[in-house]
């Protein structure tokens, strides 16, 4: 019945929504956001009485707080910015690890493997661009690129950590 009541109010929600947005593309997010959290918190109580006056609650609130971290927010910066800088910091911290630990594996590799990563992997070639751009044939820049993966890997073993293939029971190790 919940789901039901819900989509029944869709169309005046998204009314509701485009009066305090003022905008159609906000509404349709403040509409989004808000049914996502009354779907939440219908998880946790029993059904309203009143569908629509609570789901306009949901709505109002969201809308006043969006527009309080608007206000906050320091010029150029958008409020999605604004909760990632005050609800995640320790990933914050962990993704500038990440990134500078990357950059000097990156910079470790051989140059000719760094070149064909630097084409297919951050520019978005395809393996024949790469192979025209460097004037080599497409299976050289298949293998740098498997080679440039495999010393990325190994020397980011600390965030990928490799999934240890199990021995067959049946087989031995070798020694026999």
């Amino acid at each position: 019945m919940t789901s039901r009541a819900i989509i029944a109010e869709l169309p005046r929600m998204r009314e509701y929504a485009r009066y305090l947005t003022r905008d159609s593309s906000n509404a349709d997010d403040l509409v989004q956001d808000s049914v996502a959290r009354a779907i939440t918190a219908l998880n946790d109580q029993d059904e309203p009485d009143s569908m629509r006056a609570w789901l306009f609650s949901i709505m109002r609130n969201r809308h006043i707080d969006i527009m309080r971290r608007k206000a906050a927010a320091p010029d150029g910066l958008s409020t999605d910015a604004l909760d990632f800088e005050h609800a995640l910091p320790d990933m914050r911290l962990e993704a500038s690890d990440f990134l500078r630990d990357l950059n000097k594996a990156f910079g470790s590799l051989p140059a000719e493997l760094k070149e064909t990563m630097w084409l297919v992997g951050v520019q978005g070639y395809s393996y024949a661009e790469s192979a025209t751009v460097m004037d080599i044939p497409v299976g050289t820049v298949r293998s740098r690129v498997f080679r440039a993966r495999e010393l990325l890997r190994d020397q980011m073993s600390d965030y990928f950590p490799r999934v240890q293939e199990q021995q067959d029971p049946g087989k031995g190790d070798g020694d026999d």
